[in-house]
């Protein structure tokens, strides 16, 4: 009685709270980002990047109160992404980026049961703050690496047989959460200022709470190709 009384109370007001957190998180981001750009660099070389690429979400474990477990494979998505960033010095570079994806849904387990029929797709979409590591900057091939951080807002939209979830649906909810990526890849000079780019990068976020189920933090496999312009 206390608890269904009581919870749903706790439970929004710790969800706004958490999305204040993350807000912060994302404001403190973008303050370092400027601030590493004007002190590391009295003349800041700024960018703007953009990519394309295939992104392969690995399986989505949920976990109900009541111990129900699901789980969802999503099928091979896409996800696009574009960045504003800034040359520190000839091997560093900051920016912030702004990613979606997107994965249709291809499977679905109920308790190890297959259901049939369910369809559907999760969106994530991301601000992070990446750093890199240019190797041989004033090569016409430089290989680099990468790590960033930031926040991702996930979107679940999956329906089912309206016999086994009530209404037909089966997740229809969004959460806010911490994520980061790790990467690594080259770009090609074109030009002083144009560059073709092309890499591989892991995505993780931390872990869910969706329809007020626990769900495990997303992994993503993904590949892409993309230009930066400088000025």
């Amino acid at each position: 009685m206390l608890y269904s009384k009581y919870m749903p109370c706790f439970e929004k007001f710790y969800f706004s709270y958490k999305h204040y957190y993350i807000l912060l998180i994302v404001l403190l981001l973008m303050s370092t980002f400027l601030m590493l750009s004007s002190r590391v660099s009295a003349e800041p070389k700024w960018y703007l990047s953009g990519k394309i690429g295939g992104t392969g979400l690995s399986n989505v474990d949920a976990t109900e109160s009541n111990g129900t477990m699901s789980t969802v494979n999503l099928k091979e998505g896409f996800y696009f992404a574009g960045a504003f960033g800034a040359a520190l010095t000839d091997s560093i570079r900051s920016e912030l980026e702004l990613s979606h994806k997107r994965n249709q849904v291809g499977e679905f387990d109920l308790n190890g049961i297959n259901i049939p029929s369910v369809t559907g797709n999760s969106q994530v979409t991301s601000i992070l703050a990446n750093f890199y590591y240019d190797f041989l900057p004033n090569r016409k091939v430089r290989p680099y690496l990468s790590g960033g951080v930031g926040v991702s807002r996930v979107e679940t939209n999956f329906q089912g047989p309206a016999g086994i979830f009530a209404g037909g649906v089966v997740s229809d909810d969004t959460d806010v959460v911490l994520s980061g990526q790790v990467g690594l890849g080259a770009s090609i000079a074109i030009s002083e200022k144009i560059l073709l780019t092309g890499g591989y990068r892991y995505f993780m976020t931390d872990d869910l709470r969706l329809d007020i189920v626990s769900v495990d933090g997303l992994r993503a496999h993904e590949v892409h190709v993309g230009a930066r312009l400088g000025f």
